[in-house]
């Protein structure tokens, strides 16, 4: 075991014997000249805290009480510093038998004995005044000592760093207890308020949170000895690293210089390269030192009892109360009215007590905003202090001045601080508060102890160091960088080409623990430009240019040339006027923060004539909504699109499209018909250049069949059923005997129909452009019709039997005839004869006819001879 190890073990080696047994008397050398005691520490003359005065020479003799025969003192800390000497005599005083002078550490863990039948030992102590200290304390037992059992811990140091969820191993197996006995418990303190008794003889931990943790060992084994002494090891757990690391540029263009590393160098780019900052800090760790609270407690009106707010200590092992300044201040947090039906005590965990506030009476002064109601409810409480250097004076001295409330402050209690006096620190505290008048209540928020700094331990602090080498702070992708710093902290990037590229830097601090952050830069291409010609008829046409910007955030700056004719030659669309020849434009464009990430365009300006606009149909039958209309503008530049408007606006969808430059628009409704339409077209590029043209919209009426006035026909002859201006027209034909279930019994476009049969007749005449339809039902009679032929006619003027009639011929479709001379030549046809033939010019005599009919489709034939007589 260290020097170092021997001495933490002096300060802190009562801390577990305390938490046992408070009530043991702990005093120092030189408090008494002769002492009887059985059960109890012994420190040096200045106590357990602090080491022994350079120049101290004191002796004491310790002797038994109760019948007991034997005096064991057993040394819980011992390190003298060299020439220092403690001598033991086995007696009453120093002329008894030498036990032994010891110096060094060779005491510590060590029993001496009396042997002597006054069961007392004398003890001298003697410094050498040479400046060097040391500290020295044992315990005091009578009887048959217990071989206390020595807890030891091993890890390879007193202090181990590591990093959170690390773990890490203390070896205990040094540990050792009386021959012939048993472990009965190993505890290993985590120092986090949790205990381990399952790991033995080697504990393996971590801890996730970074902090200082205090390891401690107690052993007890079966013959119910423990150990005195508690080792520590102190386990420190990295803090985090707060990163400070920056681009110059975190977007930029292809090709530019980028730096990356701290904030500073990124304010102030050392071109010497020599900013070397590592890019954040370490995180400083304090170990807390806050005064501890008990918890609220309400005080009900005059119960007749009292009420009490506590806190346990058990972190100061065997120190007492010697003076009023081994207390910081109490304080506690409070409201009650009527502060004169209260008493307020603190008492110390041997039962002594120091009175705060005695029962006064009488007095209606209030502590805090007290809630007047005596129904429990909390008020606003006041922060009071009790201090030993407090100047403020007692509650009782200032309730002349106080007006009716105790304001927050620091006062001095009622009673002596010095009534507490060998008081143990460690065990319950409590603030007694007892009401003992009735119409009031109150409540106590909270209660909170501080003793004097030399009680506390050294307060735990730390700061991880990350060092100045590249083996301490480093970049990850060193192959996508063009040059690093000396000490790997900053770095140059240029990217030629776009894209987004992570550079991870990582820092390892002297716990071993390594902390990484990215930084991302964006690389950009070179703006790409695009530009649309641009055509004029008339003045003030924008500039028609686009830039594909893969970064929205990006403000571009833009350049023209020439600059003649353009509203602005710095803005991205600038208006063009005046222009009469054709004429070429660059623009040149590039984002603010880098003139060099350039990206260009041209684009034609020139001269046209109003657009000529044409309808590709003057008339078009409207069908009903979705009916479509087109128009185009031939002849237009090459290149040059249009904005059509198509008047009146309300019949319109607005919906016009563009395919293959014909523009088609879709007609909703129409008012009627016939209907004037006007479309505009404009290019895109000068909205003032319009071209017109009309067409007319034609509503088409629904067929209508001429009507048929003789429902009675021939057998095989036709019925001819017309619309008006039927061109295209189509006809159905359905037949029923009895004027249900009709069947198709043609269609046709002729509009005519041979009839052979008796019966109902339905047609259905369709129209062909909007398909508008009609329906006609007849009823028809078929008979058998006769021809009769006559043999003589008589073209004599007299207007009887003057042309050549053929009877019952009218009921066929159509007929022909041809008439012969007898000697075969023709001197008449007809392909359609309905009795025209009157003889003129024919001399005469007989002549030879050929007569064809038409019935149900076929030609019937007659053949025959006939006289022509004009007397």
């Amino acid at each position: 075991m260290t020097k170092n190890l021997q001495y933490a073990v002096a300060l802190i080696v009562t801390v577990f014997i305390s938490a046992e047994v408070f009530s043991q008397e702990v005093f120092n050398i030189d408090d008494y000249a002769t002492h009887e005691i059985c059960e109890g520490i012994m420190h040096d003359a200045n106590g357990g805290l602090v080491p022994y005065a350079d120049g101290d020479n004191n002796t004491i003799t310790l002797c038994t009480v109760g019948g007991e025969t034997q005096i064991n003192l057993y040394f819980i800390g011992f390190n003298l510093s060299d020439g220092d000497i403690l001598t033991i005599y086995d007696g009453v005083n120093t002329g008894a038998p030498l036990i032994g002078s010891y110096s060094g550490e060779v005491l510590l863990f060590e029993t001496i004995s009396s042997t002597n039948p006054d069961g007392c030992l004398t003890v001298n102590f003697t410094a050498n005044n040479d400046g060097n200290t040391g500290d020295f304390s044992c315990k005091i037992i009578c009887g048959v000592p217990c071989d206390f059992p020595v807890a030891i811990m091993e890890a390879g140091s007193d202090t181990l760093k590591i990093c959170p969820g690390e773990e890490f191993t203390i070896d205990g197996s040094a540990s050792y207890w009386t021959e012939g006995a048993n472990l009965e418990v190993a505890t290993w303190d985590l120092g986090d308020g949790t205990n381990n008794t399952t790991d033995w003889p080697v504990l393996s931990h971590s801890y996730n949170t970074p902090g200082g943790y205090r390891v401690r060992l107690y052993i007890e084994d079966d013959n119910e000895c423990f150990s005195l002494n508690i080792p520590e090891i102190v386990v420190l757990v990295s803090t985090p690293y707060v990163f400070d690391l920056q681009a110059s540029a975190p977007l930029v263009c292809e090709g530019t210089e980028v730096f990356i590393g701290n904030s500073d160098f990124m304010v102030n780019p050392d071109n010497t390269f020599t900013n070397e900052s590592q890019n954040g800090n370490t995180v400083n760790w304090t170990e807390s030192s806050t005064v501890d609270f008990g918890d609220g407690v309400y005080i009900p009106d005059n119960t007749g009892l009292c009420q009490y707010s506590e806190i346990t200590f058990n972190q100061f092992g065997n120190a007492v109360i010697d003076d009023a300044f081994d207390f910081s201040q109490i304080s506690f947090e409070m409201e009650h009215s009527f502060v004169g039906d209260i008493i307020i005590n603190l008492i110390c965990p041997d039962g002594s007590v120091m009175n705060i506030w005695p029962e006064a009476g009488g007095t209606g002064t209030y502590l805090g905003e007290p809630d007047e109601n005596d129904d429990g409810v909390p008020g606003i409480g006041y922060e009071y202090v009790f201090s030993p250097n407090s100047t403020g004076g007692t509650w009782l001295e200032g309730m002349g001045g106080f007006g009716g409330t105790v304001p927050a402050g620091n006062y001095e209690p009622e009673g002596d601080w010095m009534d507490l006096e060998g008081c143990p620190l460690n065990g319950t505290w409590q603030l007694e508060i007892c009401d003992v008048v009735g119409i009031d209540d109150g409540w106590v928020f909270s209660f909170g102890i501080a003793f004097a700094p030399d009680f506390y331990p050294e307060i735990l602090t730390f700061t991880p160091v990350v060092g100045e080498e590249c083996d301490s702070s480093y970049w990850e992708t060193p192959n996508e960088l063009d040059l690093i710093g000396a000490n790997c902290d900053w770095a140059q990037f240029i990217a030629e080409d776009a894209g987004v590229y992570t550079f991870t830097y990582t820092v390892v601090n002297d716990f071993g623990c390594s902390y990484s952050q990215d930084i991302t830069v964006n690389v950009a291409p070179e703006p790409i430009v695009t530009a649309a010609d641009v055509f004029l008829c008339v003045a003030g046409v924008p500039m028609d240019v686009d830039v594909t910007n893969p970064y929205p955030g990006w403000i571009y700056q833009y350049q023209w040339s020439p600059t003649d004719g353009l509203s602005n030659p710095n803005i991205q669309n600038p208006l063009v006027t005046g222009v009469t020849e054709p004429t070429t434009y660059t623009v040149t464009v590039f984002p603010t923060f880098d003139e060099n990430c350039v990206g260009s365009a041209t684009m034609e300006v020139g001269q046209i004539d109003p657009p000529v606009v044409e309808v590709l149909e003057e008339f078009v039958y409207f069908c009903g909504p979705g009916t479509e209309v087109s128009a185009d503008v031939p002849g237009a530049p090459n290149g040059l699109s249009f904005n059509y408007t198509w008047t009146p606006a309300g019949s319109f969808a607005d919906n016009t499209q563009v395919t293959d430059g014909v523009a088609t628009a879709i007609v909703n409704s129409i008012s009627n018909a016939p209907f004037e339409v006007i479309v505009a077209a404009a290019p895109t590029s000068d909205a003032g250049c319009i071209g017109y043209d009309t067409l007319t919209l034609i509503v088409p009426d629904a067929p209508a069949m001429d009507p048929i006035t003789d429902l009675t026909f021939c057998e095989g002859s036709n019925i001819p059923i017309t619309a008006p201006d039927g061109t295209g027209y189509y006809y159905y034909w359905y037949f029923s005997e009895d004027g249900e279930d009709y069947e198709q019994v043609a269609a046709n476009s002729a509009g005519t129909y041979t009839v052979n049969e008796t019966g109902f007749y339905q047609v259905v005449v369709e129209e062909p452009i909007c398909n508008l339809t009609s329906i006609t039902e007849y009823v028809v009679v078929v008979e058998t019709c006769v021809i009769v032929i006559p043999n003589v006619f008589t073209p004599n003027g007299d207007d009887n039997n003057s042309t050549f009639e053929i009877l019952g011929l009218d009921q066929f479709p159509s007929s022909t005839i041809r008439i012969y001379n007898r000697w075969g030549n023709l001197v008449y046809e007809s392909d359609n004869y309905s009795d025209q033939w009157t003889g003129d010019d024919a001399a005469e005599g007989t002549y030879f006819f050929v007569l064809g009919v038409k019935k149900g489709g076929n030609y019937e034939y007659y053949e025959g001879h006939l006289t022509l007589l004009r007397d």
